[in-house]
């Protein structure tokens, strides 16, 4: 439980403080035709943390393409990665999902958990802010096998963010 309350607690401070600027340049004028004023597409490595009662660092490859509508960075993103339980216990999750977001996130998640002994596999809807290259999301994990794998979580706070490695073609 006390783990529970410093999660929400940072996430409150997350949230509260989460302030995103942009300055007006002259590259920031829109293209008439789309109206976004840029447009990347990017191979990305994902980073994360999944946090409630349970911890899990997150790694894996995005592809991403990120928009800029005025001063709102817009995003979908979509990946593949692992959760890897911070524990004696050892838990892999890997995981395929996306999310999208501009301001608010939404996404979500498939995930097989497994202890080599046990497994479950999980589907996760995700919402919470997002904004460019990075979310903070609390999600939801829904079994759909083996509802009694212990050791993940039930609720989730996840923080991710993307690292560029790739420019892929408009």
């Amino acid at each position: 439980m006390k783990a529970q309350t410093h999660s929400l607690y940072l996430l409150s401070i997350l949230l509260s403080s989460f302030v995103y600027t942009q300055a007006q340049n002259s590259d920031s004028i829109p293209d008439p035709q789309t109206g976004l004023t840029t447009h990347r597409k990017a191979i990305s490595i994902i980073g994360g943390y999944n946090v409630w009662k349970y911890h899990f660092l997150e790694i894996g490859l995005a592809a991403n393409e990120l928009n800029q509508v005025g001063h709102t960075p817009v995003g979908f993103t979509y990946y593949a990665s692992s959760e890897i339980k911070i524990d004696k216990d050892i838990i892999i999750g890997p995981k395929v999902g996306f999310w999208f977001g501009g301001g608010l996130a939404f996404g979500g998640s498939l995930i097989y958990y497994t202890d080599f002994h046990n497994s479950s596999l999980r589907i996760r809807p995700e919402i919470g802010i997002g904004l460019d290259r990075m979310k903070v999301t609390y999600g939801y994990n829904i079994a759909l096998t083996n509802k009694n794998f212990n050791g993940i979580n039930k609720h989730n706070i996840n923080f991710a963010f993307l690292i560029g490695i790739k420019n892929r073609k408009k």
